[in-house]
């Protein structure tokens, strides 16, 4: 990670910025931003949060996880390099991720680990050009294939022990506060579980359909081919028996 670090600051170390702007150690401890102060003005931005961190940005409340880097370029696109962030109200934040972009606004918690990018979309909205992630929800993405083809899983309901054991160390907020969220989340998870199911029995359907198509093409296909064979055996024949025809 501290690699991964050095060159992002190698990438972003060009850019110019002001002699003396307040940098974020001078209010949150553990955080260390590259170029110096670039978090706080409209420049590429490597973070790297040393403890868990909370952070306010553009008037949003961002709860960083221990060991977590954030990558935010000029027009304000996050990137999650690597550990977990949690925000109890995005507002049109976009994060990037290999190939895709998504739009955040509610309640949402990304987080992410080797090449692959967790989302759990806990009481808001996720959006993107190729595909929205209702709330209760969450799935993995990775990029594009060799073949241009999407690599994600299949979006299920929230893992709720997991998330729960994660997002308690990550959320700084009173008890009354997180047994709030917890309720809220909870309820969306088993508003999800309803709506799994019935995406599911869909889905199935959808399957046993196009199987049901594809049998149909291939039973077509047959017959005309056996008619073709048909049609050239009689042919034959006339040829054999019937030469002067």
């Amino acid at each position: 990670m501290v690699l991964n670090f050095l060159l992002l600051f190698i990438w972003t170390g060009s850019i110019p910025v002001a002699a003396s702007p307040p940098t974020l150690q001078a209010w949150a401890e553990g955080v260390t931003d590259l170029p110096e102060g670039c978090f706080q003005k409209t420049l590429n931005c490597a973070v790297l949060f040393s403890s868990p961190t909370v952070v306010n940005w553009n008037g949003q409340s961002l709860h960083v996880g221990e060991g977590s880097s954030l990558l935010v370029n000029r027009d304000g696109v996050f990137q999650l390099l690597a550990g977990v962030v949690w925000c109890p109200k995005w507002e049109n934040a976009t994060f990037r991720h290999g190939n895709f972009r998504w739009n955040l606004q509610g309640d949402v918690e990304l987080e992410k680990s080797d090449h692959r990018l967790l989302i759990r979309n806990l009481d808001g909205r996720v959006t993107s050009a190729h595909e929205d992630l209702p709330a209760g929800f969450e799935n993995w993405y990775e990029g594009l294939g060799q073949g241009n083809e999407v690599l994600q899983g299949v979006a299920r309901p929230l893992q709720w022990d997991v998330f729960v054991s994660s997002w308690l160390q990550l959320a700084q907020e009173p008890a009354s506060r997180l047994r709030e969220l917890l309720s809220i989340y909870r309820e969306r998870r088993g508003q999800a579980i309803s709506l799994s199911s019935d995406m599911y029995k869909k889905a199935v359907q959808s399957r046993l359909v196009a199987a049901a198509r594809v049998e149909h093409a291939k039973t077509v296909a047959e017959r005309a081919s056996q008619r073709e064979k048909v049609k050239l055996h009689e042919m034959m024949l006339r040829r054999y028996f019937h030469p002067e025809e």
